[in-house]
């Protein structure tokens, strides 16, 4: 995950323009304004390095100007956070896991519990429906795109092409179609008249 993150980043940094201000200091010019980033003391302004661990694609922009575009893959390692390596993953797991024994022979848990003196039955908390429509089970990410929603091209009904429909059509004014007529009234409603043949 920390991988393809830095691999969005640095596509990302690419639209970035820098001014270098010296001692790995740099500022940043983009669409989205302006950002300054300190190499040494590991801080951008976005904030996103500082909260996430991961070089931010402003971050990217400046180690990708600083080391070379060519030694960014062996450099970016040195700017994620010590917590978020390989290293410090297997040092979490060097501790032995004692098996679980099978739900069968887990011990009895008493149901009742003694408050001040009295020995009173533990329910658990009431059920209460939350007013309002549900919240989705799944949380989107915030990187990800908006859904886009289905769109397709109106078609006039009286003329047959595209971009408006009978309502805004500006041939309807006497039009026959399909043995109907619009006519359109002082008053400005349209009204279809069936045409019969005398």
């Amino acid at each position: 995950m920390v991988h393809a993150k830095i691999l969005k980043h640095s596509k990302e940094s690419r639209a970035w323009t820098m001014i270098a201000v010296g001692n790995m200091e740099y500022g940043l010019l983009g669409a989205s304004g302006g950002y300054a980033v300190k190499l040494r003391e590991y801080n951008c302004q976005c904030d996103s390095w500082q909260v996430s661990g991961i070089p931010c694609c402003h971050v990217m922009a400046v180690i990708s100007h600083y080391y070379g575009r060519g030694a960014v893959k062996d450099k970016v390692a040195e700017f994620v956070h010590s917590s978020l390596t390989k290293s410090a993953y297997m040092q979490i797991y060097v501790c032995m896991s004692h098996p679980i024994p099978d739900q069968k022979r887990w011990p009895e848990v008493p149901v009742c519990i003694m408050i001040l003196g009295y020995t009173k039955l533990m329910n658990p908390p009431p059920h209460s429906v939350q007013p309002g429509r549900p919240k989705k089970q799944r949380k989107s990410e915030p990187d990800k795109a908006p859904k886009v929603g289905r769109s397709g091209t109106v078609i006039c009904k009286l003329c047959h092409q595209a971009g408006h429909n009978k309502r805004s059509c500006q041939r309807r004014k006497g039009l026959i179609c399909n043995g109907m007529m619009t006519v359109l009234v002082n008053d400005g409603i349209a009204y279809d008249m069936l045409l019969v043949n005398a």
